[in-house]
């Protein structure tokens, strides 16, 4: 119990701490300074969690030409560990924005936010991700577009991956510069070195409940590895070509590699 009071008081003041910043020099400072900002919070917000960060290769030095992130999804905590790695500007589901304080706080952090079963809202999504990588942000997202437990990796959607194939510029909209290139991230957390499912936000539970039970529990670890970045490709690439091997990339590093799932993976429209 002491440890639980003592976490959800320093997270709560880390809350506060990150909103008052949002609405004071936020905004006005230059992007390198945002994303610092971004990366020193997200691991402070990790602390008060009691979860440890773990980055493979230890070595990893982040790239200063903007990137497409894609990571698999396990838990409302994966955005806060890759961006204090690699801070990034995040695609979310619309849900997230209503959450209390953790989503008025990624709403003002530069997150955009969409309404995967519109797909009037993805192109809108993908106009406004090209502004970003113009800007020279990393953008990132999760293509299963919903969580796992952790133990594998679900089926991608392929339709936020066409901002890095050549043919994805836009005759009615902004163009991007150059396709980036693709960062494949795989996620995993564990607990006395054993993968944990505490962290997994899935089925029925709610919010506060997988908070408390995050910040109950002793000896949580998130181990973040940063894969080969896939160089833009070349024009007989499609998005759905490029979400199976991302997705293929991915299963592998979490050790879930199962081809059904894989070949389903880039089905999606």
């Amino acid at each position: 119990m002491i440890r639980l009071i003592t976490r959800a008081s320093l997270l709560l003041l880390m809350l506060v701490i990150g909103l008052a910043t949002l609405f004071s020099l936020y905004r006005i400072l230059p992007l390198g300074q945002r994303c610092w900002l971004r990366k020193i919070w997200s691991r402070l917000l990790l602390s008060a969690c009691g979860v440890a960060l773990e980055i493979r290769p230890s070595s990893y030095r982040m790239s200063k030409t903007p990137m497409l992130v894609v990571m698999n999804h396990v838990s409302w905590l994966d955005i806060f560990v890759l961006n204090s790695v690699m801070p990034a500007t995040f695609i979310a589901k619309s849900e997230i924005r209503q959450w209390p304080l953790v989503g008025w706080l990624l709403q003002g952090a530069d997150t955009l936010f969409i309404e995967r079963s519109s797909r009037h809202a993805v192109r809108h999504v993908n106009h406004r991700i090209i502004e970003r990588l113009n800007r020279g942000e990393h953008v990132a997202f999760f293509p299963e577009s919903t969580t796992s437990d952790g133990r594998g990796v679900l089926p991608f959607h392929s339709s936020l991956f066409a901002m890095a194939v050549v043919r994805a510029r836009q005759d009615d909209g902004p163009r991007v510069a150059q396709p980036p290139a693709v960062q494949p991230a795989a996620l995993r957390y564990f607990q006395a070195n054993q993968p944990s499912l505490i962290p997994a936000y899935i089925g029925e539970q709610t919010f506060m409940e997988s908070l408390l039970q995050i910040l109950s529990a002793r000896g949580l670890k998130a181990r973040l590895q940063l894969l080969d970045p896939m160089l833009p490709p070349g024009p007989e690439i499609t998005r759905q070509m490029l979400a199976q091997m991302a997705h293929l990339r991915i299963a592998s590093a979490v050790g879930a590699l199962d081809d059904s799932v894989f070949l389903a993976s880039a089905l999606e429209a």
